[in-house]
């Protein structure tokens, strides 16, 4: 199935046809939503991707905006008191891709993405950036990855980097106070690379396996001081969408889809599997949870772990499922918070978690024919013992492009979703301020 159309209409069906999963009784609505600028003359191209918020209720929002055809990576800022409300540009005029973002609970945030065949990163401390720095060329697209350290906010970036003699290699390179070092490279190449970082400063890579060079499966390495170790497999079975993270602690999530004849990107479809490290032990025997097309995985820093995804269940629906892992546990069975409705392959479910283990999943779907579910931006909400909310509206055709990226964040206090549209930038929040 490939969900890539963008046709909108406005909302006509009354929600009552989405309260159909358990709710949780204290889970508080989401206020209205309000703009951030700065997303471009045309924000109907723009798009958000990804969101944080600190443990002090400070938050960021990052994308890319687009003007007049070109696209740039932007970022917003909001404190304690007030969300985001204009973004601010980095790096090239035009022409960013890729972008990720990396935070911790302290406020550090560090931005990465390519642009052309260079990747970029941007560090910022309690809404104050450095300049844009250059980290490194690619023969193919960089696919960088950016990881942030618990309390100290030391950042590594990787990227799908060569050698000085033009050889194809993971590169990788980590700040000091600030200022971001040497260029190393990990040992091998490979697709999809991903970083998480916990207190101690013990950092794992993941990525999938270099065809060209006969691998396949999901690889991995880590490092706490000095270079990765060598490389070695977490599964040699075909693999994609993987994702990774980490609590303060060191226990490590890798997720990823699974299929016999691998991933195809434009109809993806698998067995959504995971797999656990801790900061002294190496990953373990993956687990199974169900079938997926999409994925997103959030930890926080005690260690919950949300995972959503998106599970084909007719030519132009999917119905968004969650699962959830409390700290030193196995994750529990994906449950639906959604009905049947369009929502992208390309843009799928995205996931939050809190300490504690408050967690939010937010998407957005566009009309469907076959469906009677409404098109619109969605979040639902789970308290730490309690079941998914039933899902919220939060915004229809006139203020959000439809289907597209939403971007997703929660603390103890307050969840935080954004999306882009034709008015914009757009965020909504709950609970403080």
């Amino acid at each position: 199935m490939r969900h890539r159309s963008t046709t909108v209409c406005k909302l006509s069906i009354v929600m009552a046809s989405l309260l159909v999963l358990p709710a949780s009784a204290s889970a508080a609505p989401f206020a209205p939503a309000t703009a951030v600028a700065g997303f471009g003359d045309q924000p109907a191209l723009a798009q958000v991707g990804g969101a944080a918020l600190a443990a002090n209720g400070a938050s960021v929002v990052a994308g890319t905006a687009d003007s007049a055809g070109n696209r740039r990576a932007v970022a917003a800022f909001g404190d304690a008191a007030s969300g985001p409300a204009a973004a601010r540009a980095f790096g090239p005029p035009s022409g960013a891709y890729d972008l990720a973002l990396g935070a911790n609970a302290s406020g550090d945030v560090a931005l990465t993405f390519s642009v052309g065949h260079v990747a970029y990163l941007t560090t910022c401390h309690a809404a104050r950036c450095r300049p844009t720095t250059r980290v490194g060329t690619s023969a193919l697209k960089p696919q960088s990855a950016v990881a942030v350290q618990p309390v100290s906010g030391r950042t590594l970036v990787v990227w799908r980097g060569r050698t000085t003699r033009g050889v194809n290699r993971l590169k990788w390179r980590i700040t000091t106070n600030g200022k971001l070092g040497a260029p190393h490279t990990l040992g091998e190449f490979g697709d999809n690379p991903q970083l998480a970082t916990d207190a101690s400063g013990k950092t794992v890579a993941v990525w999938l396996g270099d065809r060209r060079a006969k691998r396949q499966g999901v690889r991995t390495a880590a490092r706490r001081v000095g270079e990765f170790l060598a490389p070695t497999s977490v599964t040699r079975a075909p693999a994609g969408a993987l994702r990774l993270v980490s609590s303060d602690r060191g226990t490590s999530v890798a997720a990823w889809l699974t299929a016999p004849n691998g991933i195809d990107p434009e109809d993806p479809a698998g067995t959504v599997q995971v797999a656990t490290r801790t900061r002294s032990t190496s990953f373990g025997r993956s687990q199974a949870l169900g079938s997926g097309s999409t994925l997103s995985l959030a930890g926080s820093p005690d260690g919950h772990v949300v995972l959503a995804t998106d599970r084909h269940v007719a030519a132009t629906s999917v119905v968004v499922s969650a699962a959830r892992r409390l700290p030193g546990q196995g994750f529990g069975p994906l449950t639906d918070v959604s009905p049947a409705q369009f929502v992208s392959d390309a843009y799928g479910a995205k996931a939050a978690v809190a300490d504690g283990g408050r967690a939010l999943v937010s998407w957005a779907a566009g009309v469907d024919p076959s469906a009677p579910a409404p098109a619109g931006v969605f979040v639902s909400v789970a308290d730490p013992a309690g079941a998914f909310a039933a899902p919220q509206l939060l915004a229809d055709a006139q203020t959000a492009t439809l289907p597209q990226p939403t971007a997703a964040a929660i603390n103890s206090s307050s969840g935080l979703v954004a999306w882009a549209g034709p008015q914009g930038g757009q965020v909504a929040r709950t609970g403080a301020p």
